[in-house]
């Protein structure tokens, strides 16, 4: 009685853990975008912020993602423009499809 409860936590806790690695996979992808625009330390900071904020993970569906894009989008502008910026966040979003598509 006592083994099954450990085994549930155990098994929720590895979820959890898989859940963050696969945001920080797409947050790696991200700040690598946005690093030559940035700075790789804004550009890290800037994608492990919205993907916690928006729990943002790998297996994101349509609506995230557009949440991403457009949140990038407008944070964006005043740094690079609106016309990069609507690219940078376009190109952050179909790395996460991408990811999505390619699996495990």
């Amino acid at each position: 009685p006592l083994v099954a409860p450990d085994i549930a936590v155990q098994w929720a806790l590895g979820c959890r853990l898989c859940a963050a690695r696969q945001a920080m996979a797409l947050a790696d992808k991200i700040a690598a975008v946005l690093a030559p625009q940035l700075g790789t330390y804004s550009a890290d900071a800037v994608a492990r912020h919205i993907c916690a904020k928006y729990a943002i993970d790998e297996d994101a569906g349509a609506e995230k993602l557009q949440q991403l894009r457009d949140f990038l989008r407008r944070g964006l502008v005043a740094y690079v423009g609106a016309e990069l910026a609507d690219s940078l966040a376009s190109q952050c979003v179909h790395l996460a499809t991408e990811s999505r598509e390619e699996g495990p």
